[in-house]
């Protein structure tokens, strides 16, 4: 048997053996390459999705429960004992409802949009959106202010006059 050497083959074989390594590790090279980008790109992809998903099921709910609120508040607002617009009658449905809601605060504007709170503060929201639209008779949700949301609906006497904004 004759062993064979490297310096025994010819310079067409050599530069032909030569060429056929360097062609098969450029193709290992370029196949890890693409298979490491491509494995990238499909983790970032279902990172994504689920990232969407946990946004548009978060989205979903906070607006579920934005309803449920808006008709609580409606609710509330069509109480009688809110019709009158005494204060002193109306802290004590407003603490109830919260309590039982678990709203943060509650109160009752007038139509120049003076609030009183049941935690005792005032303010005046004549220039909000909200109260306007409650104004006009429609319930309204602002826009979040420090993580909570106002939300309004007209007080309306039994001849359908609004007398105040819950």
């Amino acid at each position: 048997m004759k062993k064979l050497s490297i310096r025994s083959l010819g310079i067409g074989t050599k530069i032909t053996l030569c060429m056929a390594l360097v062609i098969t590790l450029s193709l290992g090279a370029l196949s890890y390459i693409s298979f490491s980008y491509m494995a990238n790109m499909m983790q970032d992809s279902i990172k994504s999705d689920l990232v969407n998903n946990d946004v548009k099921n978060n989205a979903k709910f906070l607006s579920q429960q934005l309803k449920s609120y808006e008709s609580d508040v409606e609710n509330i607002a069509l109480l009688q004992s809110l019709y009158s617009m005494s204060w002193s009658d109306q802290k004590k449905v407003l603490s109830q409802a919260a309590q039982n809601n678990n709203f943060l605060n509650m109160g009752i504007a007038d139509s120049n949009g003076n609030v009183r709170f049941i935690d005792g503060k005032n303010s005046n929201v004549s220039d909000s959106d909200y109260f306007q639209a409650a104004l006009n008779g429609k319930t309204a949700i602002s826009d979040p202010v420090s993580n909570s949301f106002y939300i309004s609906a007209p007080i309306k006497d039994t001849n359908s006059k609004i007398n105040g904004v819950l």
